[in-house]
């Protein structure tokens, strides 16, 4: 469960209880709220003439909820306030795994030609690796744990009768035009040019490009749950963290390193320059 802050300006009936608001104690409530298939604490607090913001009852209400609170637009604790927020990488490294996979596809590019390497160091990345199959005849699986690997490598034998190229060594994905790092880069890894996805920014060489995120969608009866105040991005990051809406996260244009979006189609055009080791797309079409 998560919990949303909910700051409100109470807007005074009369000079009565505007005087008398003074006096009664304005406590912080929370409230469960239930939407559609979505729960969620509210933690509601209302603004009465210049009273401070209880920040200390916030943060005690908070704990309520174990995956953490979302704030309102623009809004920010004070200094020595330490608020459990909603993680918003669950979801984004969800997203990039899927804008991943549909870029390779869509990248059309000679799957004898294509390679791609996927960091896994734990291992937990085999089904991820086996989607790479249909489109690249080469897939290399970059991990610290390769007995966590062995039913995706005969998975790959069985479905596509492809071996998974599996390998403690990072330099091994320097060649390959896609390189997928949700879980992060290892220390010192110096990218080629290649089509980058990771949360990491980084300046792969041209015709590189590094994708660091996803617009992120939700399905309409849980997007319809979201509060105006709140983010809507960051209340799908709440949703995917709790398990919510299973099913229903949809991804946008892919986010660049350099503050661009791009449609995963794009992305696409862009591995095939780097299987072909031609200039970017871009720079073509100027």
């Amino acid at each position: 469960m998560f919990s949303v802050l909910n700051l409100q300006e109470h807007i005074s009936q009369g000079f009565w209880e505007k005087l008398t608001g003074w006096i009664k104690r304005n406590p912080v409530g929370a409230e469960l709220i239930k939407s559609g298939p979505v729960r969620y604490w509210e933690v509601k607090w209302e603004q009465r003439g210049n009273r401070p913001v209880p920040w200390g009852q916030i943060q005690e209400l908070a704990r309520w909820a174990p995956a953490g609170i979302l704030l309102p637009k623009g809004v920010e604790p004070p200094e020595g306030i330490d608020l459990p927020l909603v993680p918003g990488e669950g979801l984004q490294r969800h997203l990039l795994q899927e804008a991943a996979v549909a870029a390779v596809g869509a990248s059309r590019a000679e799957p004898l030609k294509l390679s791609v390497a996927v960091f896994d160091p734990d291992g937990r990345l085999g089904s991820l690796a086996v989607r790479f199959l249909p489109y690249a005849a080469t897939v290399k699986v970059i991990t610290q744990n390769p007995e966590q690997l062995l039913d995706a490598q005969r998975q790959a034998m069985v479905e596509y009768g492809a071996a998974l190229l599996v390998t403690d060594e990072p330099a091994a994905a320097r060649d390959c035009p896609v390189a997928v790092a949700t879980e992060g880069l290892p220390e010192g890894y110096e990218e080629g040019e290649q089509v980058l996805f990771s949360l990491e920014k980084r300046r792969p060489s041209p015709p590189g490009l590094s994708v660091t995120g996803c617009v992120a969608r939700l399905r309409e009866d849980c997007a319809a749950a979201c509060p105006s105040f709140l983010d809507p991005e960051q209340f799908a990051a709440a949703l995917f963290v709790t398990r919510q809406c299973p099913g229903g996260y949809y991804g946008g244009d892919c986010r660049l390193s350099d503050g661009r979006r791009m449609p995963a189609q794009q992305v696409g055009e862009w591995i095939a320059a780097c299987v072909r080791q031609e200039s970017p797309p871009l720079e073509r079409r100027a």
